[in-house]
């Protein structure tokens, strides 16, 4: 099988591009760092980030740094010169923040969390809907679409998709797959060092009493798999997910879609107002 890159402007997973009104649409997320000011503050002078955004927008990554150094019986970080060092109390606060933040956008709550998701993530929602249709019409455009035109020709079926990204990305599909409710996977609170989403198509083909499954993409080629039901299997870590064991491919297609918001460069430019939940 050839194996391919996608090219490296193409970065719809990290999520990397600019988005205002995402920041804008939860209003609960900037008051908890506002009433946590203070933390913020004292980690920051004490660790160097003052000033860094991606250390100041959330706590994940002080969570990280702080869960791995306990998880391992290490002490906690201290700076160099000062030799002032993060006490028991401020990790304790960081992992009781942390795991809110983790709340906030796997269950839905605030109420404009999920709209937080698809304006930050849809790119990426929409990516993955491109790669499902392109099985069905695997010469269409958006088959041409998903090809790097300086890469060797593929085959009919792309045999496999492979993403790696961040934990950060990873509870945003999570979070728009609806993994981590109670009626599908009530364990998942923040995707772990190593964690999984895998997304399945299966054919089936024979008659009802009899039905043989077929993993599409093991296909010799696409007419082997015409005239079967397509379903998507949804595993996490490992395990079927509840609820998604078993989903027609039609529907994953639709709330794969449904996470996609309509003139998304236009919204995330837009003012947060215009994005309350329904």
């Amino acid at each position: 099988w050839p194996v391919c890159v996608q090219p490296s402007n193409i970065d719809s997973l990290v999520p990397s591009y600019s988005c205002p009104a995402a920041s804008q649409s939860t209003p609960e997320w900037k008051t908890d760092l506002v009433d946590n000011q203070d933390l913020m503050d004292r980690l920051g002078g004490m660790l160097g980030t003052t000033g860094v955004s991606a250390w100041e927008e959330w706590y994940d990554h002080f969570f990280d740094s702080f869960v791995c150094r306990t998880c391992h019986s290490h002490p906690l970080p201290c700076n160099p010169n000062t030799q002032q060092c993060v006490s028991e109390e401020d990790a304790r606060r960081v992992f009781a923040l942390g795991d809110w933040e983790s709340k906030c956008v796997l269950s839905f709550s605030p109420p404009n969390a999920t709209m937080y998701t698809q304006l930050t993530f849809g790119v990426m929602f929409l990516e993955l809907a491109t790669n499902l249709r392109a099985l069905l019409s695997p010469h269409d455009e958006a088959r041409d679409w998903a090809q790097d035109r300086y890469s060797p020709p593929l085959s009919p079926s792309p045999k496999m998709r492979i993403y790696i990204g961040h934990d950060g990305s990873l509870i945003r599909l999570a979070s728009g797959l609806g993994i981590g409710r109670q009626d599908r996977n009530g364990r998942l609170r923040w995707p772990t060092l190593g964690s999984e989403i895998i997304l399945e198509v299966w054919s089936t083909s024979g008659s009802p009493s009899s039905v043989e499954l077929t993993p599409l993409a093991l296909g010799k080629n696409e007419d082997d798999n015409v005239g079967g039901e397509l379903y998507v299997r949804v595993l996490h870590d490992g395990s079927p997910v509840r609820g998604m064991g078993w989903m027609p491919f039609d529907e994953m297609l639709e709330l794969l879609e449904s996470n996609v918001p309509p003139d998304l460069y236009e919204r995330c430019q837009s003012e947060a107002s215009l994005f309350e939940a329904k």
